[in-house]
Formats: C-alpha cells, sequence, structure tokens
C-alpha cells in the first residue's frame, strides 16, 4: 500500500464535485477509486442500500477489507488493467462484497478510467450493481443444466428436445443404441420421416397438436425406423415448453423402447385368436363356467347340440341343460366345488335340448385354479353318445341272446355226445369181439372225439361266460388267490416235480376284482407253466408281486419251461391258437384267451415276455381297491 495522498488537481476538482452532487440521485452505487492508493475517493449513499455502510465506512484503505478473499486476486487484475486502460476506457468485474450482516452479496461494477498522471490511470470512476439475485438465478440454471445433461446424457431413454414444428434440436446419446443413430446425424430432421406409414397420421394429428397448443398429451405408442431399416416400438411422453408470454416455443420428448412388450403383446393376441378360433371349432359343446356354474364362455358347437342362443345361456348356470335338475345340484357337490381336489373328471349324464328332447351325454370337466390354488372356473365338455349308448344296449342284448344260445348249444350238443359215447361203449361190451382189433380202435377214436367236443364245449362255455361279470367287482385277498390257484394242481405239480415260489398270502396287497375269475386266470398260467416244461431241468415257477403304483397292482409269473418264439407272442392269446399238437402237449387252445378276457373284464392289462429255450413271464396288471 502506497503512502502517497490522492492526488486532486484543479480542473479535476471540479468534475469530481459536479459528480459527487449529480450522482447521489442514482439508484446505482457510484465511486471513485484511487488506484495508486488502492484506496475509496467517493463513494455515494446507495453504498449503505447495496451493503449497509455509509461513505465514512469505507473511506480510504477500509473498502479494501470487504472484498471476499476468493476474489482479490481477479480484483487485483482488474485494476493493473484499469492502469493501462487510456481515459475513458471502461472493463467490468463481477465479485462478491461482505454486507454488513455478515452475508456475501455479489457486485457487477462497470469501471472508467477517470484521472491520468504520468501516462498511467490514476483514478476510475465506477458504477456498481448488486446482481446477487441474477447470480443465484444463473447458478440454479446452471445447476438445472447440469442437472439435466446428466440425466439426458445417461439416461436409457431417449429425450430429445423439439421445435414447435417437431424437428429435432436435441438428441440424447441413448439414440445410438435404441435406434442406430448418431444424435447428430438427427439434428435439424423432421422425425415424422422416420415414422410407420401407419402411425404418423394418427400421432400428428393427435398428441403432437395438442403439444403445440400448450395441452401435454397422453403417452404415445408407435414405430420409428432403426438405421438398420427394421422397425421399433416407441412410447413417448411430450412436455410442451413455454416462452415469457405463455406460447409454446420448444417440445421436450422422453420415449423408451417397448418393442419386446408390444411383440409380446401380439403373441398374446395372436395366441388368443388361436385359442377363440380352436375353441369355436370344437366339434364337442364346450362351456366355460365361474365357481358359481354360471356361463361365461360357450362354444359354437353348445348352441347346435342344445339349440340355445347364445344369450340364452351366458350369464346363466347351466341347470337348465340337465334332464333331471337333481342332477345339476349332484353334480355340483360332486365335482363343481372349491373344496374338490380333483382337477379333472368324467361322469355320464343325460341332458335336455331347448326342444325338450333328452340325450345321453358323457362330461369331462376341468378345474381352472389360480397361482393361489383359488378356483377361477371350470371347463366342461359334453359329448352326445347317444347312439354309443343305443349300441351298447344292443350289444348287451345281443351277448344276452348269444350267451342263451350257448347254453343252449352247450345243452343240445351235449346230449348227442352222450348218445355217441354211450352206444360206442354198449357196441364195444356186446359186439366187441365181432368188431375185431380194428373195430374197436375206431370206437375209442370215435370215443375219443367225443370227449374232446365235449371239453370244447366247456371251454367255449367258459369262455363266452368270462366276458361277463357275473358276481360283484370286491376287494380280493390277491395272496389268497394265488395260494388257492397253486393248491387247485398239486397233483399236477407233483407228478411233474415242480416248484412254486410263492409271496407270502400277508404280504401281498387286496385287489379289486372277482375271485373266482382271477383263481381261474392264476390256474391257467400255473398248469401252462407245468405243461411247457423243459425235459434238461426241474420246472420251476415263481410269483413276483410290485405294489410300488399306487392304483396298480403287477403280479409276474415266471417258468423256467420251453419258451415261446417272439414272432408267435401275440398269436397265444386269440382262441385256438396253439404252438403244439395235442400230441406233444394236452389242451384246447383257449386258456391264454381266456386269462386275456378274464384279466381285461376286470380293468387291468396282460403281456408276456419270453425267451426261447430259457423260460416265460406273464405280466399280469390289476387295479387296487380305492
Amino acid at each position: 500500500m502506497s503512502d502517497a495522498a490522492p492526488l486532486v488537481f484543479g480542473e479535476q476538482i471540479e468534475e469530481a464535485a459536479f459528480l459527487r452532487s449529480l450522482l447521489e440521485v442514482t439508484p446505482d452505487l457510484v465511486y471513485l477509486y484511487d488506484l495508486e492508493a488502492r484506496a475509496n475517493v467517493f463513494a455515494n449513499r446507495q453504498l449503505g442500500d447495496l451493503l449497509g455502510y455509509g461513505p465514512e465506512d469505507v473511506a480510504g484503505e477500509a473498502v479494501n477489507e470487504l472484498f471476499h478473499p476468493d476474489d482479490v486476486e481477479a480484483i487485483v487484475a482488474h485494476h493493473a488493467a484499469m492502469r493501462r486502460e487510456p481515459r475513458g476506457g471502461t472493463r467490468s468485474l463481477t465479485y462478491r462484497a461482505l454486507h454488513r450482516e455478515g452475508t456475501w452479496r455479489w457486485l457487477r461494477s462497470r469501471d472508467t478510467a477517470f484521472a491520468e498522471r504520468e501516462g498511467a490511470t490514476r483514478l476510475i470512476l465506477g458504477v456498481c450493481q448488486d446482481v446477487t439475485e441474477d447470480r443465484a438465478r444463473e447458478d440454479e440454471l446452471r445447476e438445472r443444466e447440469a442437472l439435466y445433461r446428466m440425466l439426458t446424457e445417461h439416461s436409457r431413454e431417449l429425450v430429445c428436445r423439439h421445435a414447435r414444428d417437431g424437428t429435432y434440436e436435441y438428441v440424447s446419446p441413448a439414440c445410438t443404441q435404441l435406434l442406430g443413430y448418431a444424435p447428430e446425424a438427427l439434428i435439424g430432421r423432421n422425425p415424422y420421416d422416420l415414422f410407420h406409414p401407419d402411425d404418423r397420421s394418427r400421432i400428428e394429428r393427435g398428441s403432437h397438436e395438442m403439444a403445440k397448443e400448450g395441452v401435454r398429451p397422453a403417452g404415445v405408442i408407435y414405430r420409428i425406423r432403426h438405421a438398420q431399416g427394421h422397425w421399433v416400438w416407441l412410447e413417448t411422453m411430450t412436455e410442451p415448453l413455454l416462452d415469457a408470454e405463455g406460447c409454446v416455443e420448444k417440445l421436450l420428448t422422453t420415449s423408451r423402447d417397448v418393442t419386446q412388450r408390444m411383440r409380446a403383446a401380439t403373441d398374446v393376441a395372436n395366441e388368443r385368436a388361436l385359442l377363440e378360433a380352436i375353441f369355436d371349432a370344437l366339434p364337442d359343446p364346450t362351456l366355460v363356467v365361474d365357481p358359481q356354474r354360471r356361463v361365461v364362455r360357450l362354444s359354437r358347437s353348445v348352441t347346435t347340440a342344445f339349440g340355445y342362443e347364445p344369450g340364452e345361456l351366458l350369464g346363466r348356470t347351466t341347470e337348465r341343460l340337465y334332464a333331471d335338475p337333481d342332477s345339476f345340484a349332484k353334480t355340483g357337490r360332486r365335482y363343481f366345488h372349491p373344496t374338490v381336489k380333483q382337477t379333472s373328471a368324467s361322469y355320464a349324464e343325460r341332458y335336455r335340448r331347448a326342444s325338450g328332447e333328452e340325450f345321453d351325454g358323457e362330461a369331462s370337466a376341468g378345474v381352472v385354479r389360480g397361482g393361489d390354488g383359488q378356483v377361477l372356473g371350470y371347463l366342461g365338455i359334453i359329448r352326445d353318445v347317444s347312439e354309443r349308448v343305443e349300441m351298447l344296449r344292443e350289444l348287451e342284448r345281443a351277448n344276452a341272446e348269444l350267451e342263451q344260445f350257448a347254453y343252449v348249444a352247450s345243452h343240445d350238443l351235449q346230449a348227442p355226445l352222450r348218445t355217441i359215447a354211450g352206444f360206442s361203449e354198449l357196441l364195444e361190451e356186446d359186439h366187441g369181439d365181432a368188431l375185431g382189433p380194428e373195430g374197436r380202435a375206431h370206437l375209442a377214436r370215435i370215443r375219443a372225439g367225443a370227449t374232446r367236443m365235449r371239453q370244447l364245449i366247456v371251454s367255449l362255455l367258459a369262455y363266452s361266460r368270462a366276458g361277463k361279470h357275473t358276481t360283484p367287482v370286491a376287494p380280493v385277498d390277491l395272496g389268497a388267490v394265488l395260494h388257492s390257484a397253486a393248491a387247485d394242481l398239486e397233483a399236477a405239480r407233483a407228478e411233474a416235480n415242480a416248484t412254486f415260489t410263492l409271496p407270502a398270502a400277508g404280504e401281498v396287497p387286496r385287489v379289486l376284482g372277482e375271485e373266482t375269475g382271477l383263481r381261474q386266470v392264476f390256474r391257467n398260467l400255473f398248469d401252462n407253466a407245468l405243461k411247457f416244461r423243459r425235459a434238461d431241468v426241474p420246472c420251476a415257477i415263481a410269483v413276483r408281486v410290485d405294489a410300488t403304483h399306487k392304483a396298480r397292482v403287477v403280479v409276474e409269473v415266471h417258468d423256467n419251461g420251453v419258451g415261446i418264439p417272439e414272432p408267435d407272442l401275440v398269436r397265444i392269446f386269440k382262441v385256438f391258437q396253439r404252438l403244439h399238437t395235442r400230441g406233444e402237449v394236452p389242451g384246447d387252445g383257449i386258456g391264454l384267451a381266456l386269462v386275456r378276457r378274464i384279466v381285461e373284464r376286470h380293468g387291468g392289462e396282460v403281456s408276456v415276455a419270453s425267451t426261447l429255450g430259457e423260460g416265460t413271464a406273464f405280466s399280469i396288471r390289476l387295479r387296487r381297491p380305492a
């Protein structure tokens, strides 16, 4: 700081006095600053309005104590520059000064070179304004702009600023990832040039027109061409930007890629359309009902089969479709109830058409549940089985007549056979000597043929009876049945010196069936194993039971006999199909056919596996009681 006193020259003194009186009335802070002395020469009364001080508080060097430390360097540089300014030259500076209350105020000064000495400016005349609020607004704007830039530059969404006509003025970097264009490649372009032709008019006349009128439109979805030529679905929100007069000056848009969502929606729509087409094309009447069994959807075949119009059924229960009103309640309790655990069911029912005609139907019902297990509704399919029921009735009548015929035929055929056998015996007794050896041999063949015919008749009668239940189906002790069937063949077993390996009776589960028929099944299998044994090894028959399945029991009968050639494994279950002559192995060729007939009558299955020369295994699958 220099010790030199402020210099005032004659003409300059008059000018300063004039300025002092003139500038007391100005709203701005006006001051004279001596650059050499680094001190204020003059400050008008507005100093109090700006900083709360009087002119005497900042007289001399005290003014320098008011500057913000961070701004001192800039102020010093400013003063140095002002020294080099010619008279009348001006410079501006913005800096902070300390208010009497302790807060910093932003000031903007415009300094003019006022007096010179030895070629250098000595005095500067300054006009100062408080720009604290302006600076705060500028800082806020800069922060907002920085935040806006950060959000737009790093956002996955496409952010664009448009002129009022839609032309791109700013495009965020997300454009490259979403649409394949560099942002600068779109600046100045009209986005409608890239829109799908089917979408352009809708957007231009809709949301764009609203935005130009200052109304914020709802989000819109449209297609825009990717740089590689394919279409991208965008969902766009538009914000009108207003000028100081409240008129729309710019448009701000944010867009996100919804291609996957639109493709998924299209796939769902296509799948729904396909399902609707399939649903309507179903030949059997198909209905969807809610938990109260009100119809919410029905196929076209419902109107064809029942004669009702859709409006007569939709929203109403299916009760009118039942021939017996009580059946609606019964099936509801059994199949259409929230506590029912089964997911599907089939049952027979009588139905009534709109005309009053009744028919037999076979219904299939499926439960539709939500993710939480709650019943949402039911799907029901009704098939008209009237013709099948009538055919079954005709078949039952035919079977009954056939069975009656079998009984009559067996009685009528056995009577002459007994006559032939009886008279051949009498002929041999009374005239055997006259017949001679050859005649007696012929009589023996006649008696054998009659006996064979009687056995065939008995077997055929048994086969015909095997196709019909003679006693109610009930739980049967399978272990007892196996042991009983083996006991029936004890004499044959002893003659063949064979061994039976059977599971203990208490280890075998019960099955659903008829005891007499099941005993005949296993007796025939055991008898076959004894007949078709090998001469070189002792006959061994073993029974294994697999009860691991909750609904079925599998019984396997193994033997170590001669085996069955693979081409004959199917033929052996047909009536009168034999693999050996009667001279080799006795029998009538009905045993295994009878086995299959009885097993299938029980709702089971029979299969066979065999290795020629090693043995055979028959597998019987039977139902377990519920």
